[in-house]
């Protein structure tokens, strides 16, 4: 059997167009470079993000889960649902978009507006993951708290703490 395209009128059909290697190469080096030079050119170009530390008085935290006894002494045990994080607005200025993060894990959003020296309390089965699993305060130690606000200038403020919780911060204690 000899090819078909050789008995055609017209010949055989030529190749249609190749990358040579060297030209892959390049094409390959400029595919791969453009996310790099991209993601480069923003980092330079953009402005940086305005985050001023939040003045908050974290006014209580119940951060150990309830326990019947703690080593020999024997311990009053606190209703998980009545475990909270309260805290106060110790700044002149009202701040907007208030969301607390609990373990770094679950979340809470608090609608509205904070006014100055507004006190706000969030029970702590009200705190949620991501992806929908809640905090369970009868058996979960709080071992962090995070607020994030929006400010008035637009700029962010950011407030973090770690347990042991005292309820005293370097922004509070001249309030005080």
């Amino acid at each position: 059997m000899s090819d078909p395209d050789s008995h055609s009128p017209t010949g055989p059909k030529p190749p249609g167009r190749q990358l040579s290697r060297r030209g892959l190469t390049i094409l390959l080096i400029i595919v791969a470079a453009t996310p790099v030079v991209a993601v480069l050119y923003l980092w330079n170009t953009l402005p940086p993000v305005q985050q001023r530390p939040l003045k908050v008085a974290l006014e209580q935290v119940d951060a150990i889960a309830p326990e019947t006894s703690s080593g020999s002494q024997t311990v009053a045990p606190i209703d998980p649902a009545k475990r909270r994080v309260q805290f106060r607005n110790n700044s002149d200025e009202v701040w907007s978009n208030v969301a607390v993060t609990v373990n770094e894990r679950f979340h809470f959003h608090r609608p509205g507006t904070l006014a100055p020296g507004e006190i706000v309390e969030i029970y702590l089965a009200q705190f949620a993951m991501r992806s929908g699993g809640h905090f369970d305060p009868a058996v979960i130690d709080v071992t962090s708290v995070e607020i994030a606000a929006r400010l008035p200038s637009g700029a962010r403020g950011l407030f973090a703490a770690e347990a042991p919780f005292n309820g005293e911060t370097p922004e509070t204690d001249a309030a005080h």
